[in-house]
């Protein structure tokens, strides 16, 4: 009879503190790999405009001015979150927050429903908040944009069915670079002999150029 082919040696079972070694060390290998991804994210990432109108990007001009910044901004979100223009001014903060080197705070008040808080801001700061709308404060000075301000009108439009174009950013950086600097800028609306005084003081165009000349930190004369 030939002889019997010896038997593969059996393989020791891994004991049970072994098995339980290798778990925790997986769910430690687990939980640094997460903690290292989440990590990279957050020092790096990008975000992007999707909105048609690029109303949440700054522009180019204000991300300038923002680099520049030396001194610190509050910004007073004093509409209720029920009003129209809420989502738009919110996302328009958190920019200028995101872009401001950590010298922007901003703070949201609700008047219909934060009463001790809204009281307390009009006390501290002289002002009667008689309507909705933001308050910037720097420079040792404070600026009130009403909440129709913030939009611009369509001409031709009748007060039932207006169209509103949101012009938040003009008004909010108007007024911080007018309390940064301290002083207006002056533009010169020049026209003919007695052309202006034939248009007279309800001229569209000229109230107009008034109006963003107020956003914009400059005066018209």
């Amino acid at each position: 009879m030939p002889d019997d082919p010896p038997s593969p040696a059996l393989k020791p079972m891994p004991s049970r503190l072994g098995i339980g070694f290798n778990v925790v060390l997986q769910v430690v290998l687990g939980v640094a790999i997460c903690l290292g991804i989440n990590f990279l994210s957050f020092r790096n990432y990008s975000r992007w405009d999707l909105s048609p109108s690029g109303g949440f990007t700054l522009s180019s001009s204000t991300e300038n001015f923002l680099r520049k910044l030396s001194k610190d901004v509050e910004i007073t979100v004093l509409i209720s979150r029920g009003s129209n223009l809420y989502s738009e001014v919110q996302a328009l903060t958190d920019e200028y927050r995101r872009n401001g080197k950590n010298l922007i705070k901003v703070e949201f008040v609700d008047p219909s429903r934060d009463l001790e808080r809204a009281e307390q801001i009009k006390l501290e700061n002289k002002i009667t908040l008689q309507t909705s709308g933001i308050l910037v404060k720097a420079n040792k000075g404070l600026r009130f944009l009403p909440e129709n301000d913030l939009v611009v009108q369509s001409p031709g439009m009748d007060a039932d069915h207006p169209t509103l174009d949101f012009r938040g950013e003009d008004a909010v950086t108007s007024a911080i670079v007018g309390l940064i600097e301290g002083t207006h800028r002056t533009f010169y609306f020049i026209s003919g002999k007695g052309s202006r005084a034939e248009a007279g003081g309800n001229n569209e165009t000229l109230n107009l150029l008034k109006e963003l000349g107020r956003q914009q930190n400059f005066e018209v004369l």
